[in-house]
Protein backbone atom coordinates (compact mmCIF):
# COMPACT_ATOMS: atom_id res chain seq x y z
CA UNK A 1 0.00 0.00 0.00
CA UNK A 2 2.91 2.34 1.05
CA UNK A 3 4.65 1.81 -2.66
CA UNK A 4 0.84 2.56 -4.43
CA UNK A 5 0.82 5.89 -2.72
CA UNK A 6 4.27 7.05 -3.18
CA UNK A 7 3.60 6.69 -6.72
CA UNK A 8 0.35 8.28 -6.42
CA UNK A 9 2.02 11.18 -4.63
CA UNK A 10 4.69 11.36 -7.27
CA UNK A 11 2.70 11.70 -10.62
CA UNK A 12 0.04 14.19 -8.40
CA UNK A 13 3.46 16.27 -8.60
CA UNK A 14 4.38 15.75 -11.63
CA UNK A 15 1.42 16.01 -13.52
CA UNK A 16 1.29 19.92 -13.05
CA UNK A 17 4.77 20.49 -13.96
CA UNK A 18 3.44 19.33 -18.05
CA UNK A 19 1.58 22.46 -17.88
CA UNK A 20 2.06 24.52 -19.57
CA UNK A 21 5.48 23.59 -20.79
CA UNK A 22 4.26 20.42 -22.44
CA UNK A 23 0.76 20.99 -23.08
CA UNK A 24 -2.21 22.92 -21.94
CA UNK A 25 -3.57 19.93 -20.03
CA UNK A 26 -2.22 16.40 -18.98
CA UNK A 27 -3.89 13.93 -17.34
CA UNK A 28 -2.54 10.49 -15.89
CA UNK A 29 -5.22 7.50 -15.92
CA UNK A 30 -4.28 4.28 -14.44
CA UNK A 31 -6.75 1.05 -15.14
CA UNK A 32 -7.76 -0.60 -11.68
CA UNK A 33 -7.95 -4.39 -10.97
CA UNK A 34 -11.37 -4.64 -13.17
CA UNK A 35 -9.65 -2.50 -15.71
CA UNK A 36 -11.83 0.69 -15.40
CA UNK A 37 -9.71 4.11 -15.45
CA UNK A 38 -9.71 6.01 -13.02
CA UNK A 39 -7.90 9.68 -13.04
CA UNK A 40 -4.98 9.37 -11.07
CA UNK A 41 -3.98 13.41 -11.36
CA UNK A 42 -4.96 16.04 -14.10
CA UNK A 43 -3.72 19.54 -14.33
CA UNK A 44 -4.43 22.49 -16.63
CA UNK A 45 -7.61 23.29 -18.24
CA UNK A 46 -9.78 21.27 -16.76
CA UNK A 47 -12.64 22.67 -17.03
CA UNK A 48 -13.31 21.86 -20.29
CA UNK A 49 -12.84 18.03 -19.66
CA UNK A 50 -13.34 17.76 -15.68
CA UNK A 51 -12.51 14.32 -15.48
CA UNK A 52 -14.59 13.07 -18.21
CA UNK A 53 -13.12 11.08 -21.17
CA UNK A 54 -11.05 13.23 -23.50
CA UNK A 55 -12.09 14.02 -26.72
CA UNK A 56 -10.30 12.92 -29.53
CA UNK A 57 -9.57 15.05 -31.43
CA UNK A 58 -10.36 18.05 -29.64
CA UNK A 59 -12.17 20.61 -31.62
CA UNK A 60 -9.89 22.72 -32.81
CA UNK A 61 -7.30 21.89 -30.84
CA UNK A 62 -4.56 18.66 -30.85
CA UNK A 63 -4.94 15.46 -28.22
CA UNK A 64 -1.89 13.22 -27.55
CA UNK A 65 -3.08 10.03 -25.56
CA UNK A 66 0.45 7.75 -24.70
CA UNK A 67 0.23 4.32 -22.99
CA UNK A 68 1.65 3.60 -19.54
CA UNK A 69 3.33 0.18 -21.28
CA UNK A 70 5.25 -2.41 -18.50
CA UNK A 71 6.74 -5.80 -19.30
CA UNK A 72 3.76 -5.80 -22.36
CA UNK A 73 0.67 -4.42 -20.17
CA UNK A 74 -1.03 -1.36 -20.91
CA UNK A 75 -1.81 -0.09 -17.32
CA UNK A 76 -3.19 3.40 -17.92
CA UNK A 77 -2.31 6.30 -20.47
CA UNK A 78 -0.84 9.49 -20.16
CA UNK A 79 -2.57 12.66 -22.16
CA UNK A 80 -2.45 15.30 -23.27
CA UNK A 81 -4.44 18.36 -24.93
CA UNK A 82 -3.46 21.35 -26.31
CA UNK A 83 -7.39 23.51 -26.77
CA UNK A 84 -5.46 26.40 -28.96
CA UNK A 85 -5.25 25.84 -33.01
CA UNK A 86 -1.98 27.32 -33.14
CA UNK A 87 -0.30 24.90 -30.43
CA UNK A 88 0.40 21.24 -32.05
CA UNK A 89 3.05 19.21 -30.70
CA UNK A 90 6.99 19.07 -30.98
CA UNK A 91 8.29 16.07 -32.01
CA UNK A 92 10.83 17.38 -29.01
CA UNK A 93 7.09 17.20 -26.80
CA UNK A 94 6.44 14.05 -28.30
CA UNK A 95 10.04 12.22 -26.75
CA UNK A 96 9.42 14.06 -23.51
CA UNK A 97 5.71 12.64 -23.74
CA UNK A 98 6.90 8.69 -24.53
CA UNK A 99 9.46 8.97 -21.85
CA UNK A 100 7.47 10.33 -18.93
CA UNK A 101 4.73 7.93 -20.00
CA UNK A 102 7.78 4.81 -19.73
CA UNK A 103 9.22 6.07 -16.46
CA UNK A 104 5.59 6.56 -15.10
CA UNK A 105 4.56 2.76 -15.94
CA UNK A 106 8.04 1.83 -15.01
CA UNK A 107 6.86 3.12 -11.43
CA UNK A 108 3.80 2.07 -11.27
CA UNK A 109 4.38 -2.08 -12.12
CA UNK A 110 7.07 -1.43 -9.61
CA UNK A 111 4.95 -0.28 -7.22
CA UNK A 112 2.72 -3.34 -7.81
CA UNK A 113 4.94 -6.05 -7.99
Amino acid sequence: MTSSLEYEATLARVVPMCVPTLAEYCRVEIAGTSGELRVLAEAGDGGVCGGAPLPAPVPGGTVLRVPLTARGHTLGYLWLANFNREASFSPECLLIADQLALTAAFAIDSARM
